[in-house]
């Protein structure tokens, strides 16, 4: 009887230790799913105007902050639509949340004709109504946020009252100082004008501006899209940083030509300390990847887009001022529709 139980326990101990090593195994590749893009790019930025020649040997530059703005706003929203932190894509939504108000202006029509009529079937009809206005304005309530988010945070009147942004950095997660994931739109050799010259040319580079902007989110899309490491299940809020110089300056870059009036900053963003080390790449000892791991990453996935002027830089040196972080506080949620709708 002895000799028959041996063999019964060795095989559950067998089974036991396979399990473990599952186990182990497991959480391996659960801890191992970080992912860093450390350079995506560079990609550059056209020049939307003819200069003279005078003017190009010195280097002028005729990117203005409008187009910037622009620029950036597009990859966030590729962004948000590729991890599924919006459940279309960006103008789809929008034009969802237009639909959604001319039928509630409709309805409301129908409501004021049929209110003398009242009876015990229209009062449950008003019941259902009342449940699907709910999930609806749900929905039109997120759109809004988003959407709000993006214009006001990443609007051509902060590039130029902030100017010049270094960075722009966008956060997914709970908190925005342990985000789930992190993208980097770097801006150090970008060189932009506050504003633009002349009125007749606002129609020409409005669509140079967006063609300028679909080339890039068409070359930063295999990257993303190729990320080994799935977005969160659940939806995560939206955290929005720019990087900029602490003080704004009065006289404008000698590059420019010409003087832009000076625009007071917004109550928009706040100051935010000690996020260099949450937003910097690692480069100790070893050389910079296309794709790798961060020994200090907070987070799945940890990425950078490096955008750069086309025009080449001037040969004047200026100091570079201490620069920080500033943190919107406009702070969204992605949604899905299973959230809003059932």
């Amino acid at each position: 009887m002895q000799k028959i139980g041996t063999p019964h326990k060795k095989t559950t101990e067998r089974k036991r230790d396979d399990g473990d090593m599952n186990n182990n195994n497991k959480r391996k590749r659960t801890t191992t799913t970080r992912e860093t893009l450390a350079e995506i790019g560079p990609f550059r930025i056209p020049n939307f105007r003819e200069v003279g020649e005078a003017e190009e040997k010195e280097g002028t530059l005729e990117l203005t902050a409008r187009t910037v703005a622009h620029i950036a706003r597009e990859i966030v929203k590729f962004l948000l639509f590729q991890r599924n932190q919006i459940p279309l894509l960006y103008e789809d939504l929008i034009s969802l949340r237009l639909l959604r108000r001319e039928e509630e202006e409709q309805e409301q029509e129908t409501e004021e004709e049929e209110e003398n009529a009242t009876t015990k079937k229209k009062r449950k009809r008003k019941s259902k109504k009342k449940s699907s206005k709910r999930s609806e304005k749900k929905l039109s309530n997120q759109i809004a946020q988003v959407e709000r988010a993006l214009m006001e945070s990443l609007s051509e009147e902060e590039f130029a009252s902030r100017r010049p942004v270094k960075r722009v950095a966008v956060c997914f997660g709970a908190t925005a100082n342990r985000p789930v994931e992190t993208y980097i739109i770097d801006l150090e050799d970008v060189r932009y004008s506050a504003r633009g010259t002349e009125e007749e040319e606002e129609a020409m580079r409005e669509k140079k501006t967006k063609s300028a902007a679909n080339r890039i989110v068409r070359a930063v899309m295999p990257h993303v899209a190729g990320l080994r490491t799935n977005p969160s299940r659940t939806s995560q809020k939206i955290w929005i940083f720019l990087r900029h110089e602490d003080t704004t300056s009065d006289i404008d870059d000698e590059n420019d030509g010409r003087s832009a009036p000076k625009i007071e900053t917004s109550n928009l963003f706040a100051m935010k300390r000690n996020l260099d080390g949450l937003f910097e790449h690692e480069e100790e000892g070893e050389e910079e990847d296309k794709r790798g791991e961060r020994k200090n990453v907070k987070g799945n996935v940890f990425a950078r887009i490096v955008l750069k002027s086309s025009s080449k830089p001037s040969s004047v040196i200026v100091p570079t001022p201490s620069c920080s972080w500033y943190q919107s506080r406009l702070v969204p949620k992605g949604f899905r529709f299973k959230e809003t709708v059932r």
